[in-house]
């Protein structure tokens, strides 16, 4: 038995799937409508796709079972390969013979027509050669058996005297006569029919080659005919470029000509637009640059006031640090004196250790709050620092700014100016080369002026030589 593959049915076969319609489902390679071969019995397009109730059964192996397909009987109308006979077949059919093959063809079929009818000929003579006489020719004849003796003989004797004596009657002698006619009408009409359907084929096989000659006739005088139609139409598109080709010339002279002129008008205008641009971008240069002598004026004027306000915040310092120290000195030798006299009048109660204690408390917290102060002051200063920093920053910026403007200012003007260099002469090159090509054109005419001249009196000179042999 086969053994089963898990394979798909359309697996590398490209088909189509046909839902709706007289016959739907999957047709390998077109579609119904585009196929017109069906199979002789059923009537059913052959590229059709079937799908298979397969029988498959399992027998035990070893660990496993393994799957085997049971062969159907009954055959498949949609097979998804073509078996090799109708695949021979159909490609015999599709074979495209050409006419040198079909004339062989015709000459093969007229030889053998030619020997059939020379060998049914033949086999006539033979059938003649071969006849069988008739019964009671031999009695005629007076011709006996030699072998027969006897007895043997007197019978035979009288069968042969009874079979004349019937031959003399008038019944059997008639039918004799019609069959012998009968069987003569019947090989005459068989010869004409032969012949006659031996000329009728030879007839329509000379209808048919006259019919392919008059075809090849019609298929060459039409081919003359597109040749010739074709060859005018060739002439004429010849002609009409021609033409076109005189106009372009024509035209493209106006044109460079109106080109040059309209070339000319755009650079004056553009002369007279870049001048009016150089007079805006200057007044917008001196407006900048008034605008940016005021923002340097005001940046100084920042800078100097965050510098006196600088100077003022470090003179204010140092007037705090200076009262910060003389009440510190003042603190300590007051704190000194009380120390001495704590400990001087040590012994002389709780009162004087709570004064004392409440003292340093109180010098604690003042220290704290200098702390403090000292803190806020540092913070200030630091912000005072960064704000003229960045004032610092700011106006350095806004010098590189300005020096970085009158640097593109500079390069802008010589980019035009160099843009200007390269319009000027782009405007020469094309003067000169527009120079070239008129003074070019001009020679091709007083060249083509004098061939056209040289020819006119070589036409003449002819036109005279024939008046004069005249």
């Amino acid at each position: 038995m086969p053994k089963v593959y898990n394979k798909g049915l359309h697996e590398g076969i490209p088909y189509h799937t046909v839902r709706f319609g007289e016959e739907p489902g999957c047709y390998q390679l077109h579609r119904p409508s585009q196929c017109r071969l069906k199979f002789p019995i059923t009537k059913r397009p052959i590229h059709k796709c079937e799908t298979l109730n397969k029988e498959i059964i399992m027998i035990p192996q070893t660990g496993n079972f393994r799957n085997l397909l049971v062969p159907k009987k009954k055959p498949n109308f949609y097979p998804a390969i073509m078996h090799k006979n109708e695949y021979d077949r159909l490609r015999k059919q599709a074979k495209i013979i050409p006419q040198e093959e079909q004339l062989a063809a015709m000459h093969a079929q007229e030889a053998a027509i030619q020997k059939a009818a020379k060998e049914s000929e033949a086999r006539k003579q033979q059938l003649k050669k071969n006849l069988k006489p008739q019964p009671g020719a031999e009695a005629a004849t007076g011709t006996a058996d030699p072998e027969l003796e006897g007895p043997d003989q007197a019978a035979h004797t009288l069968s042969r005297a009874e079979m004349l004596r019937a031959d003399c009657m008038q019944g059997p002698r008639l039918c004799n006569r019609i069959i012998l006619a009968s069987k003569c009408h019947a090989i005459r009409d068989a010869q004409i029919t032969e012949k006659e359907l031996i000329k009728k084929e030879l007839d329509d096989e000379q209808k048919r080659l006259d019919a392919i000659m008059e075809e090849n006739r019609q298929s060459a005088v039409k081919r003359a005919q597109e040749e010739e139609d074709r060859r005018h139409r060739l002439r004429l598109q010849n002609l009409a470029a021609l033409k076109e080709q005189i106009q372009a010339h024509e035209t493209a002279k106006i044109m460079e000509a109106e080109r040059i002129e309209e070339e000319s008008i755009r650079v004056n205008q553009a002369n007279i637009a870049m001048q009016i641009d150089e007079a805006q971008k200057l007044k917008e240069k001196q407006y900048r640059q008034h605008k940016l002598k005021e923002m340097l004026d005001q940046g100084n004027a920042e800078l100097l006031y965050y510098k006196q306000l600088q100077n003022e915040e470090e003179r204010i310092m140092d007037l705090r640090i200076a009262n910060f120290l003389k009440q510190k000195q003042e603190r300590e030798s007051k704190n000194k004196a009380e120390a001495e006299a704590i400990k001087a009048a040590k012994q002389k109660g709780i009162d004087h250790i709570s004064k004392a204690q409440k003292a340093e408390q109180e010098l604690k917290e003042e220290l704290e709050r200098i702390r403090n102060l000292k803190i806020q002051e540092d913070v200030e200063r630091e912000y005072r620092r960064k704000e003229r920093d960045a004032a610092i920053k700011r106006n350095k910026e806004m010098k590189q700014l300005h020096e970085a403007r009158i640097q593109q200012i500079n390069d802008i003007h010589r980019l035009i100016a160099r843009e200007i260099a390269k319009d000027e002469q782009s405007f020469n090159n094309a003067a000169r080369q527009n120079e070239e090509f008129i003074q070019k054109e001009k020679e091709l005419d007083d060249k083509r002026k004098a061939q056209i001249e040289r020819h006119r009196q070589a036409i003449m000179k002819q036109i005279n030589d024939k008046e004069r042999a005249r």
